[in-house]
């Protein structure tokens, strides 16, 4: 597991074996076209993550709620990471 597929467990049913390869294969094309390892994108991605994850242990410590939303959400749905050419989190307060 890279840095950038720090995850929960999600409610979507698994994908086959095969759709799971696929979606990797296309992840990988996406990310190798849009910001290749060492990019200034890829690089700030990294930071970001590491600000999410200090950022999500504060509100799990502080029973704060909180949600991903936008490219952030998509990206963590579809990618399993950042969408590859996204450069910020989108986060909203939850209920």
């Amino acid at each position: 597991m890279t840095d950038l597929e720090y995850s929960y467990p999600s409610p979507i049913e698994p994908l086959s074996l095969s759709e799971e390869l696929k979606r990797r294969e296309v992840n990988n094309f996406l990310r190798e076209k849009y910001n290749p390892d060492g990019s200034d994108v890829r690089n700030y991605q990294l930071q970001l993550l590491k600000a999410l994850k200090a950022f999500d242990e504060f509100c799990r410590n502080h029973e704060i709620k909180y949600m991903l939303a936008y490219g952030t959400l998509l990206g963590a749905a579809r990618h399993q990471a950042f969408v590859p050419w996204d450069d910020d989190a989108d986060i909203l307060d939850g209920p």
